[in-house]
């Protein structure tokens, strides 16, 4: 599908795209709202839908208002408002900017960690015991996409009421197994159609899914609960005829020791009849809390209400705009997180990051100290205030705070990313590259710990290593211009020149005011091509945007040109 608006481009000269993310039957633009300072996730329709379809954007509109209508929850992402804009139905909703629960699947901090699992759960069934009381019966997709993570790893539900707008339209064959629309018999010679992700339906759904209730949420809870212990989906088939088959007849595989608590839990979320499934959420959250308080001795947490919700809203808002680069409008959220609630730690450590990024670190250190006043063993501050010190040049103050984080959390991947950068300060390269591969134990998907190796691995010559660790991250987030830069300077020493000049595009094309991108396309154009003319320009604009290096480059290509 392609965008109706691109990055860069405003929608109604207001919501200006930052990113744009593929969803299954839509896209997502990420935008920033430049009258009221807010970050949006925007969702909307594949216009071959619309296209085919005459109904379904009124459909989405009308289950749009369904989600706009919840009262603010915790655990359920806020739907603000719904445009039709030039004939695209647009629900501008909550921008919840730490990925979704794929990101969190199959890797050590949820499969080594119990506690984090029935946490995270427990935040679910939250969710999803609100919705009922809200008008949203049932969810019908609940599956790891639809699980969003904010930044302090919070779980947020999304699509609560979106699912239903794709009843009774026209089946999809051949589709991917995500949300899709599939063929039903509904008696003799009559066929039906219904949307799904199959590999998270109930098997009464494979029948006639007409009859639907919350029991069948609760069996796809409980595939979304055997994916994050184990790292895997409990059947898996490569056609929905197979995942029906399996669906109805297989026993759900056996747990590892270490997971027997779950045991129990499992056996009735996924019972293939529904009359033996837990009857409701309510029923599920109870058995969490008590599998809680065994693994932790401690109380289960309980849902976040009231004036404290405002506060991680506001908080959360701010995250968001953070990682759009809006550090000011930022500040301003995070301001008013703690005008609500003074005590909030988590609010004072972001607002701490916001003011490191515009420079002001000594207020940016004030902040995290002032967190850890309110909890000495909050992870945030220790890790923010060892990333300031390391920013500030004091390597050993920084590598002190990681390591309180990692006592207080081992599989803490972030702290071991900052070790990692303290050593590779210090020249200590090696030892560096094992704190980088320690955070990839933990998470594979941590983009950061990936392009951290591969600069550690380019400097120590090993390039091929260094261009396969970039290619990583580069595939995690394509969007880091600096690991685009120095995919083209690792190119360039493995004399592929071409590719080389192409990354410093790429990386310029995403930031065009990225000084290194510029210098560095301008000694590619003058020592391999001797396109001194286009190297001119490209030193210009490094100078221009405050490269040191930029000055020899533009007296070389003048003085080829003939120029004074």
């Amino acid at each position: 599908m392609v965008p109706l608006w691109q990055v860069g481009d405003r929608i109604q000269n207001r919501w200006e795209v930052h990113y744009v993310q593929p969803g299954s039957v839509g896209l997502v633009y990420i935008v920033y709202d430049h009258e009221t300072q807010l970050p949006y996730a925007v969702k909307t329709l594949q216009e071959t839908w619309m296209a085919r379809h005459a109904a379904v954007s009124e459909r989405f509109v009308e289950a749009a208002q369904t989600w706009i209508k919840l009262e603010a929850h915790a655990h359920i992402v806020q739907a603000h408002f719904a445009e039709m804009i030039d004939g695209q139905p647009l629900l501008f909703l909550e921008y919840v900017s730490g990925g979704d629960l794929r990101d969190w699947l199959g890797i050590p901090r949820l499969t080594r960690d119990l506690p984090q699992v029935v946490r995270l759960a427990m935040q679910c069934c939250d969710g999803m015991t609100h919705a009922p009381g809200q008008g949203v019966q049932v969810h019908r997709d609940l599956k790891p996409s639809n699980c969003l993570i904010t930044s302090d790893g919070v779980l947020k539900l999304t699509d609560v009421s979106l699912a239903p707008v794709f009843d009774g339209l026209e089946a999809e064959p051949d589709g991917p197994l995500g949300l899709s629309v599939h063929r039903f018999q509904i008696g003799p010679g009559h066929l039906g159609t219904v949307a799904g992700t199959c590999t998270h339906m109930a098997p009464e759904l494979f029948d006639d899914p007409r009859q639907v209730d919350v029991r069948a949420d609760i069996y796809a809870f409980g595939v979304l609960l055997f994916q994050m212990a184990t790292g895997q989906l409990p059947f898996t088939g490569q056609t929905w005829q197979e995942l029906a088959h399996l669906h109805r007849t297989q026993p759900l595989p056996a747990l590892s020791p270490q997971l027997a608590g779950l045991g129990p839990l499992l056996e009735t979320c996924l019972a293939k009849d529904p009359a033996q499934r837990f009857a409701n959420f309510h029923a599920v959250r109870e058995q969490l809390d008590a599998l809680y308080v065994h693994l932790t001795n401690t109380s289960a947490p309980p849902p976040v209400v009231g004036p404290e919700l405002e506060a991680v809203r506001w908080t959360n808002t701010g995250a968001a705009l953070d990682n759009l680069g809006r550090h000011q409008a930022a500040l301003a959220c995070y301001d008013r997180a703690l005008t609500i609630d003074s005590r909030y730690e988590l609010a004072w450590v972001h607002r701490g990051t916001a003011l490191e990024a515009q420079g002001q670190m000594e207020d940016a250190l004030a902040c995290c100290d002032h967190a850890l006043q309110l909890n000495s063993r909050s992870e945030q501050a220790l890790l923010a205030k060892g990333m300031m010190h390391g920013a500030l040049g004091q390597l050993e103050e920084a590598r002190q705070y990681c390591d309180r984080a990692l006592k207080i959390n081992p599989r803490n991947e972030q702290a071991w990313v900052n070790i990692g950068t303290a050593l590779d300060a210090l020249g200590r390269r090696t030892e560096a590259l094992g704190c980088y591969n320690n955070a990839l134990t933990l998470n594979p998907r941590n983009a950061q710990a990936w392009f951290n190796a591969s600069v550690v691995l380019g400097d120590m010559g090993r390039h091929e290593e260094a261009l396969g660790c970039c290619e990583r991250s580069l595939t995690l987030n394509p969007h880091n211009e600096q690991a685009w830069v120095n995919r083209g300077l690792t190119l360039a020493e493995l004399q592929r020149s071409e590719e080389a000049l192409a990354c410093f595009d790429r990386a310029l094309a995403l930031n065009p005011r990225l000084e290194q991108g510029w210098f560095n396309k301008g000694v590619a154009l003058v020592h391999v091509f001797q396109r001194y003319a286009e190297a001119l320009a490209c030193f210009e604009e490094a100078e221009r945007l405050g490269n040191t290096q930029a000055a020899e480059g533009i007296a070389l290509c003048r003085q080829e040109l003939g120029q004074h």
